[in-house]
């Protein structure tokens, strides 16, 4: 049989100290202690190791897999209680997922009973579930403590105290009728527990109330009547434990630290002090020995008695004690600041660095309360102390917002902004402002929001934080339009805001969000003009190579894809003007600049020459602009055989090496170096021009320009893929007014008819033709595309005569024929 000593062992355990948070605060009785009639197993001892290493979530798979495994009924008991301890200690551990946790410990051990109704160890589960219910009691006491102004938190906690109370007297009336029936039963068929182990369960149970009645006393201020009654409970409890107890149980010096603790506000002040000091220096565990000089300092402190509060001080520093001691420097600390102001900042800041101390290593629990400390005595830096100040000033803000206190936090942070940026303190009023911003954020308050940081975050735009800051006001500004999409001034400051974004902190990883939600809203409005100034303002602005090369990509993309001719001209103009201090990024702008003239205009021979020996001589850049550089120098040499009509390409361009904002503009100006040629030539040079062709004909079918996919189609024919065809007429018929499509399909079918042979698609091509020509604008690139097509049809059908005359006509009448139209034309002509 299972004895008590499994139900206790876990208790006895020293948790660790950030699992120690809500365990040990208080100076209550929190870790139960209890006398083990066994050694401790290796199964105690890892599950102790665990819980020291703070792997809460270790400890639960590891009790959870103990409780499958095990067959014996009493070690079911045993496992279902630590399993159920491992969630409780988790919610303490992991305040976001408290509720969670605290709902699947009570049920381990609701359904342990439910399914266990004879079982001899209910007794011991139902002591469990009280024990977790105080550990809710103590935790909402924690956040009391931290912020006395949260009633919220002192009503649940006395909710969860009486609930522990609830369950104390319901396990004493079942332990008052199972110890009758464990006295006369025998060693053989028990039905209960050893009479011995139900009463030390009753004094444990006992312990238990003393500690629920100990949190009350902590949620009332002191000399108040109802803190004076819980004190008189807690020594009545101590009282009547005591004489029910053997002279050698091991849990007499933690009820003595509580009549101790009690008797300071029951007129024994001076006896419980001794006591209390005492039982510090001579008592049998050291929790027992921490709790009770951790309660003689603060009370000492109250008495102004700093002499002994220091020996005690030095007792803690001996036993290890942890964050207790920790607090205590800070209450003595406190105390002890100088009038003189230099001596006092000093100080401060060292007891800044020890509140910053305490929180890392023992959590936000832990902190919060040495902040109620610091706050409390109303400290404050008397000169120059930035980081003291702001600290400080954050410890309060989190007082206020911990006690409820919204607005009056974000007044004061917004006081703390405007006196840290008047004295040249951009980081500490870059903070201030921030968290107003948020806090007003959570109120809906978002013009305010916007006015907390805006300002802020521009006069100190070369601050650590600035970039941070400034996106909380753009979030804001989006808020604020969202609630009123018709305001043209919130229209302006929120384009203003993230233009300004990308300039001032082109590098900062917020940007790159702030980038497109400002691409969404220029292309939103068709203002691609806007767009691709931004995108250049902001690569210049940028000091790193790898973003600059993405922004010159994404520019190119919007100039090659958006901008009609001037538009872009205009912008590559401005992009050849740069001259960055970084010779890689100089580069980039190099073959940005050169890349756009090649994409954008038909090169003759002599001009796609010239470039490429520009490109070639610059210096190496990043892997992106490398690329880049290598699929313009293919499409030079592809623009140089379509023109001569000689040699073969070795390496055509391959769209994965392409990104994807270019991917479609290659396709386009590798086709028009194809049609350059006859259209008997147009599949085998296809092949050339274009690496991995299936891989491009499936790239170009998924993009969102309906022209790059009609490409896609094109390509398709050329490939001999048998869907294209039908893909592409299809697309034509739904878009039939698009002449750029009808045109496309045109010169597909003559790609057809140079692959088959099949007569019906010249007819079909020479009618789309025509009626394109006489439907687009004259002298626009469709138009020329629509003539030009028409004659090479008529040339191909036979009519070499008519389409001579045609050209050669065409030739008269227009001066300013443009390349490519020119030279093709002219090649029909001398048919």
């Amino acid at each position: 049989m299972v004895n008590r000593a499994h139900a206790s062992t876990l208790y006895s355990c020293a948790f660790p100290r950030r699992l120690a948070v809500v365990l040990l605060i208080f100076y209550g009785f929190v870790c139960i202690r209890q006398k083990a009639s066994r050694a401790e197993t290796p199964q105690d001892q890892t599950l102790r190791a665990m819980f020291q290493m703070g792997l809460v979530e270790s400890a639960k798979r590891y009790a959870a897999t103990e409780l499958a495994l095990t067959t014996d009924e009493q070690l079911k008991a045993w496992w279902t209680m630590r399993l159920a301890e491992s969630h409780a200690l988790a919610a303490l551990y992991d305040r976001e997922n408290q509720i969670r946790e605290w709902t699947e410990a009570a049920q381990i051990l609701d359904d342990f009973a439910q399914a266990n109704v004879e079982h001899t160890r209910i007794p011991w589960l139902n002591w469990q579930k009280a024990r977790i219910e105080l550990l809710r009691a103590q935790s909402s006491l924690a956040d009391f403590l931290s912020a006395p102004g949260n009633d919220s938190a002192r009503q649940s906690s006395l909710l969860h105290v009486r609930g522990v109370i609830d369950l104390c007297d319901q396990l004493v009336l079942d332990l008052e009728k199972r110890l009758p029936l464990a006295a006369r039963e025998t060693l053989g068929g028990q039905t209960q527990a050893p009479a011995e182990q139900l009463h030390q369960l009753r004094l444990d149970t006992q312990l238990l109330r003393c500690e629920a009645v100990l949190i009350r006393l902590r949620l009332y201020p002191p000399k108040h009547r109802d803190r004076v009654a819980a004190a008189t409970d807690v020594n009545s409890i101590v009282l009547t434990s005591l004489q029910d107890a053997s002279a050698g149980w091991p849990e007499r010096d933690t009820l003595l630290v509580a009549q101790a603790t009690a008797g300071l506000e029951l007129s024994e002040r001076s006896k419980s002090l001794i006591e209390l000091e005492r039982l510090a220096m001579q008592g049998n565990s050291t929790a027992t020995r921490i709790r009770a000089a951790a309660t003689a300092i603060e009370a000492l402190i109250e008495d102004h008695e700093s002499t002994r509060a220091h020996n005690l001080l030095e007792l803690l520093r001996g036993l290890e004690a942890g964050p207790e001691l920790h607090l205590a420097e800070l209450r003595l600390g406190v105390t002890e600041l100088s009038s003189h102001s230099t001596e006092k900042d000093r100080q401060l800041n060292e007891l800044v660095a020890r509140l910053n101390q305490l929180g890392t290593n023992y959590g936000s629990y832990w902190r919060s309360r040495g902040e109620a400390i610091l706050v409390s005595a109303n400290v404050a830096p008397s000169s120059g102390q930035p980081n003291a100040n702001r600290d400080l000033a954050l410890a309060q803000v989190r007082q206020l917002l911990a006690a409820g206190n919204e607005n009056e936090a974000i007044a004061r942070l917004l006081q703390y902004r405007d006196n840290d940026a008047a004295v040249g303190r951009p980081e500490s009023a870059l903070t201030f402002a921030s968290q107003a911003c948020v806090l007003l954020r959570k109120q809906s308050q978002w013009l305010a929001a916007v006015e907390a940081v805006d300002r802020t975050a521009l006069q100190f735009s070369s601050s650590v934080g600035a970039a941070q800051a400034h996106y909380l006001a753009i979030l804001s500004l989006s808020d604020a339009l969202r609630a009123q999409p018709t305001q043209d001034d919130l229209q302006t400051r929120y384009e203003e805001a993230l233009i300004q974004q990308l300039s001032l902190w082109p590098d900062a990883a917020e940007t790159d969000a702030t980038q497109v939600w400002l691409e969404k809203w220029l292309a939103g409005q068709a203002r691609f003009t806007r767009l691709a100034e931004a995108l250049r303002k902001r690569a210049l602005a940028s000091r790193q190579p790898t973003i600059v090369d993405k922004l010159v990509v994404q520019w190119l993309g919007v100039v090659l894809n958006k901008l009609d001719d001037v538009e872009q001209q205009s912008e590559i103009s401005q992009i050849q003007l740069i001259e960055a201090p970084d010779q890689q990024i100089q580069a980039t702008y190099h073959v940005a600049a050169l890349a756009a003239t090649v994409l954008s205009t038909w090169t003759t021979e002599d001009e796609s020459l010239d470039i490429a020996q520009q490109i070639s001589k610059l210096p190496p850049a990043t892997a992106l602009t490398e690329s880049l550089r290598s699929s313009v120098m293919k499409v030079l040499e592809a623009r140089r055989i379509s023109v001569s009509g000689r040699a073969d390409m070795q390496n055509g361009v391959s769209a994965r090496d392409l990104p994807s904002e270019l991917v479609g503009v290659f396709a386009q100006v590798l086709l028009e170096a194809v049609d350059n040629l006859p259209p008997a030539e147009h599949q085998s040079r296809c092949q050339q021009f274009f690496s991995e062709s299936q891989n491009w004909a499936d790239v170009l079918s998924k993009e969102s320009s309906t022209m790059y996919q009609a490409l896609g189609h094109r390509l398709g024919v050329l490939f001999n893929e048998p869907k294209s065809f039908d893909q592409m007429r299809a697309l034509t018929n739904r878009y039939p007014r698009d002449g750029r499509l009808s045109i496309l399909l045109s010169t597909a079918l003559v790609d057809a008819y140079a692959i088959t042979a099949t007569k019906e698609y010249l007819d079909e091509a020479l009618a789309i033709s025509k009626r394109v020509a006489v439907g687009s604008e004259p002298g626009s690139d469709l138009h020329w595309s629509a003539r030009w097509r028409t004659l090479q049809i008529m040339a191909l059908q036979g009519r070499t005569s008519d389409a001579a005359i045609g050209a050669k006509l065409l030739l008269n009448a227009s001066n300013q024929l443009p390349e490519p139209w020119r030279g093709r034309i002219e090649r029909l002509s001398r048919l």
